[in-house]
C-alpha cells in the first residue's frame, strides 16, 4: 500500500460522540467510576481539582497538545462553574464522551501514489485561482502520509481534533495488520472499534 490518505469534509461543526449505549449508567460501571474518582482524589475533598482531573484524563489517554485544551475541557466539564469536577460531572462527560471531540463530515480515504499525485495536482491548480477545491461548495481536503505527515492542503483546510486524528491513524494501521502498538494507541484504537461488530 501507498501509505497515503486523504481526509475530507464540509462543515466541520465540532460535535461529541455520545452513543455509549448507556455503559456508565448501569451499576457495575458507576462503581468502577466511583473506585478511580475515590483513588484520584488525592486531596479528600469529595470533588477533583484541576491537577486531579488531569490525573484521570492521563488514565484514559486523553492526548491534550495544549494548556488551552486542558483549560477548555476542564471549563466544559466544569457545569456547575465551582473550579472542581464532582463525580455526577464526570459521569456527565464519560456519558457524552466530550472529551473526544470529532468534526461532523471529516472522512478519511486511503488512495494510491498516483491518485495523490492527481489530487494535490488539483489542489494547486485551485489554489491559483483562488477557489476552493470544488467551487461553490466548502469541501476541504488534506493529504497524509501513513496518516499522520500532513503533506497538502486545499484552500479552507481546518485541522482535526487530536483524538479524530489517532482515531483514524490507529485504524489504518489496523487494517493494515499492523502488530505493534503503544497503549495510547490501542486506547484510540478500541474507542474506535467499541460500537463496531466484527462483521462491521
Amino acid at each position: 500500500s501507498s501509505g497515503i490518505n486523504a481526509e475530507y469534509g464540509g462543515s466541520d461543526v465540532p460535535c461529541s460522540v455520545a452513543d455509549v449505549d448507556g455503559i456508565y449508567n448501569s451499576q457495575t460501571a458507576g462503581q468502577c467510576l466511583q473506585r478511580a474518582y475515590d483513588l484520584l482524589n488525592i486531596s479528600n475533598t469529595g470533588t477533583l481539582n484541576k491537577t486531579e482531573f488531569r490525573e484521570f484524563l492521563k488514565t484514559l489517554d486523553v492526548p491534550l497538545e495544549n494548556e488551552n485544551d486542558f483549560n477548555k475541557l476542564f471549563s466544559e466539564v466544569d457545569t456547575l462553574k465551582d473550579g472542581v469536577i464532582s463525580l455526577e460531572e464526570l459521569r456527565n462527560m464519560m456519558v457524552s464522551q466530550s472529551y473526544d471531540k470529532i468534526h461532523r463530515d471529516r472522512y478519511y480515504v486511503a488512495i494510491s501514489l498516483e491518485e495523490a499525485e492527481h489530487i494535490r495536482g488539483v489542489i494547486h491548480m485551485q489554489q491559483n485561482k483562488g477557489q476552493p477545491i470544488v467551487p461553490g461548495t466548502d469541501l476541504a481536503i488534506g493529504l497524509r502520509i501513513n496518516g499522520r505527515l500532513l503533506l497538502d492542503v486545499s484552500t479552507g483546510f481546518k485541522p482535526v481534533p487530536i483524538t479524530q486524528q489517532m482515531a483514524a491513524e490507529q485504524t489504518y494501521r489496523f487494517m493494515n495488520s499492523e502488530l505493534h502498538y503503544t497503549k495510547a494507541d490501542i486506547s484510540a484504537l478500541l474507542r474506535t472499534l467499541h460500537h463496531n461488530t466484527p462483521s462491521q
